[in-house]
């Protein structure tokens, strides 16, 4: 995993040598392909998953369907942010997207509130490459690889396709303003994955973009960032994210919904 990582920065370094100006177009007018090592997520299963995970979060979980997802927040008695959460809903599970520095303080917080209820949690960070694709042409680039719905997905949503025989799961995120897609990809295919979406042979026009240019975009959006925007400290109403992260016809008290 750690090889890959490096490899594909490499790649990034070597695609675009130093030119970020570059790079922030690809992200506006293009399609850019994101190194997203940094993210990692969380299993939860069991069958109170939702009702649990609802009861701990600032947003709606129990009501999802499969490939349906949203954004909340995770506080502490008094009202600061524990983490900043994506929650997607599969089949039998909830997986939990977030931050990969949060994932242990992520466990340690919900696992104080699984007391006699049917829940397990398992950190799956290493099972796949983390990549992004953001900007204008990421749906038609989705498309033409045979998610041929993702241009039309909702935000916080979840599907997958198949590439080369391996089932590759993609959710809908915005992790820097414009379109932006999250991708699990497993490690038996992510390099030659990666290379076929670089690869001028390949017609996708997809261009490696250094964290510096998401992380232009995300100012210029103003979505918060673990670590800096988001941390023990801050409030949800600070973070400019309530429209998407909290639900005001819920609440939650010690972990009880009321």
């Amino acid at each position: 995993m750690t090889t890959f990582r490096n490899h594909l920065l490499n790649e990034i370094s070597v695609q675009n040598q130093g030119d970020l100006q570059q790079e922030y177009r690809s992200i506006q007018e293009g399609c850019a392909l994101v190194n997203r090592a940094n993210r990692g997520w969380i299993e939860l299963s069991g069958g109170d998953r939702a009702t649990w995970l609802h009861n701990l979060l600032t947003n709606h979980v129990k009501t999802l369907q499969c490939g349906e997802g949203t954004y909340a927040f995770a506080v502490n008695i008094q009202g600061r942010i524990v983490f900043d959460v994506h929650v997607f809903a599969r089949a039998s599970t909830l997986w939990l997207e977030m931050d990969r520095v949060l994932i242990e303080p992520a466990i340690r917080h919900l696992s104080k509130y699984a007391i006699v209820e049917d829940v397990a949690l398992q950190d799956q960070s290493e099972t796949r490459i983390r990549l992004g694709l953001c900007g204008k042409r990421a749906g038609d680039v989705l498309g033409h690889l045979g998610a041929s719905h993702a241009h039309r997905m909702p935000l916080f949503n979840m599907t997958e396709f198949v590439w080369e025989e391996s089932t590759v799961e993609i959710g809908r995120t915005d992790f820097c303003g414009p379109l932006g897609f999250d991708l699990w990809v497993k490690p038996a295919i992510a390099e030659r994955f990666v290379e076929h979406l670089i690869s001028p042979a390949s017609s996708l026009f997809v261009t490696p973009v250094r964290e510096e240019a998401v992380r232009v975009h995300q100012i210029e959006f103003g979505i918060p960032v673990a670590g800096s925007e988001i941390t023990d400290e801050v409030l949800p109403a600070e973070t400019g994210e309530l429209q998407w992260a909290v639900s005001f016809n819920k609440g939650c008290y010690l972990g009880q919904e009321v």
